[in-house]
């Protein structure tokens, strides 16, 4: 076996080239993009069905990991920026009891990753991986988990998680479609749904269809005073977490960035200086995209398919419970206030993009809310509750639900 190391600029430019092929053959094939697979997860999982060719006739290829360090780092960033939590409070109960349901659900996972990890004979750390971090988190969030101590001892965490996350993107789209729908014949069909598209807007989506909102952001100096923003940011986050470690309490360094913007961006909420965050989505948009590439560009296929019945176990079990944390919780949730059929349809389109980015990601339920509201009708409650609180609260509820699992399953 012959091995060959790609250093930093070259896996740069393999991740750029592995997006590249990832958009190309969504454009190809309509399917991929009808359940909001990102161009970066297809043209990874196809790079590393090449690799795994070449490494069958004697060539082993590994990628450079600094450069996909830093931008995991600059990616939680961004999602802490966003987490403006005075927009939780203007919510009202709604969307207080829909981010009472993430909570849920988010342990609720881990409790049915656990008992499949046990059930084959996997270690307990592997709970997460066929739980929340892969199914609420996704592919960014697995990959973050994976390489952390406590993970070590499942040693197929990363490939497991990867897959899990994959296939959830699927059984969201499908399965948050198929549920509304049913709920929903109860409430009559109704008009176009145009009446939702203002509220789309409320949430940034990573889609490559929204790129182009971006244009005049590179037009001016915005992306200077971002990017020094980022920088404090992390450097602060890794400065409190690095003082940790050495008195013996250990934090994820993206984990410690998440944290470190969040108290960031409220606080310059609270000074009437809030942060820019179109310039801040844009530049977690890259750093996502080239982090899914780099990291699935390394994906074990061969490990995959040993753990075929764990991961489709998994699937299974999370469906049912994400499932049924949407149409009791969710769907009341979204209703409170609302009489007569728009009730049923606020609920019934609520319940669906909940288990869209519930299984898969946001961009995955409001695709899902976005086609049942065509074909039964506006329902702009739904969309404003299940979008601000997954983009409100969604990442930091995980984040602590996963740290805590992984800390109990530790030897």
């Amino acid at each position: 076996m012959q091995d060959i190391a790609i250093n930093e600029l070259w896996t740069l430019v393999a991740a750029l080239l592995t997006i590249l092929l990832g958009t190309v053959v969504l454009a190809r094939v309509p399917l991929l993009a009808r359940y909001s697979i990102p161009p970066a997860v297809v043209g990874g999982f196809l790079v590393a069905v090449l690799l795994l060719v070449l490494q069958q006739v004697g060539w082993r290829l590994s990628f450079g990991t600094q450069t996909r360090s830093a931008l995991l780092l600059v990616f939680f960033t961004t999602l802490g920026l966003s987490a403006r939590l005075g927009a939780l409070r203007g919510g009202g109960a709604a969307v207080a009891l829909v981010a009472l349901a993430i909570a849920l659900l988010a342990v609720a996972q881990n409790a049915v990753g656990a008992g499949v990890a046990w059930a084959f004979g996997e270690p307990a750390s592997l709970a997460v991986f066929l739980g929340s971090a892969a199914f609420l988190g996704g592919h960014g969030t697995t990959a973050a988990w994976a390489g952390q101590a406590l993970a070590a001892s499942a040693k197929n965490a990363f490939d497991v998680g990867m897959a899990c996350a994959t296939l959830g993107l699927v059984a969201g789209g499908v399965l948050g479609s198929v549920v509304a729908t049913q709920l929903l014949q109860r409430a009559p069909r109704g008009g176009s749904g145009a009446a939702d598209a203002p509220l789309h807007g409320e949430v940034t989506l990573h889609t490559a269809a929204d790129d182009a909102r971006f244009g005049p952001w590179t037009l001016s100096d915005r992306w200077l005073r971002q990017l020094l923003l980022l920088s404090l940011t992390i450097g602060i986050a890794l400065a409190w977490q690095a003082w940790l470690a050495g008195r013996g309490v250990n934090i994820p360094a993206f984990l410690a960035c998440l944290l470190t913007a969040v108290v960031v961006t409220n606080t310059a909420d609270l000074l009437k200086r809030g942060v820019d965050l179109e310039t801040s989505d844009l530049v977690g948009t890259v750093a996502l995209r080239l982090f899914l590439a780099m990291s699935l560009m390394s994906l074990d296929l061969m490990a995959v398919a040993k753990a075929a019945g764990l991961i489709l176990s998994a699937v299974v079990l999370q469906c049912v419970v994400t499932t049924l944390i949407a149409v009791t919780l969710v769907r009341k949730a979204a209703s409170l206030g609302v009489q007569g059929p728009q009730a049923v349809r606020e609920g019934a389109v609520a319940a669906g993009g909940f288990m869209g980015f519930g299984l898969g990601a946001m961009p995955v339920g409001l695709s899902v809310m976005q086609r049942i509201t065509l074909q039964h009708g506006a329902a702009p409650r739904a969309f404003l509750v299940v979008t601000l609180a997954a983009s409100l609260v969604q990442d930091l509820i995980n984040a602590g639900v996963v740290q805590a699992a992984l800390s109990w399953a530790a030897p």
